[in-house]
């Protein structure tokens, strides 16, 4: 799973975190809420796969010497929030 997680993750990070120069804003949001859609029928065991991936990532970009991808860490750091995965 961790393959798959990674694929997704990733893929998400870069529509998110690409300008309108890479990839069409509108596009992007259709993307990036389908991707919400999907992964609100996701079960614990691979929400918990998404937090732990984001959280390792988040962790490697925080050891990292300065300067760091700061706005890439808030993306790992919040994906959890941002796409739904909480169980709040």
């Amino acid at each position: 799973m961790k393959h798959l997680v990674q694929a997704l993750v990733e893929t998400a990070a870069f529509i998110e975190l690409s300008g309108e120069e890479v990839i069409d804003l509108d596009a992007s949001v259709q993307a990036l809420e389908q991707i919400v859609h999907s992964l609100s029928e996701a079960t614990d065991e691979e929400k918990r796969a998404l937090t732990g991936y984001c959280l390792e990532k988040a962790a490697a970009i925080a050891a990292q010497p300065v300067p760091r991808d700061e706005e890439r860490r808030a993306f790992y750091l919040n994906f959890e929030e941002a796409f739904g995965l909480s169980n709040d």
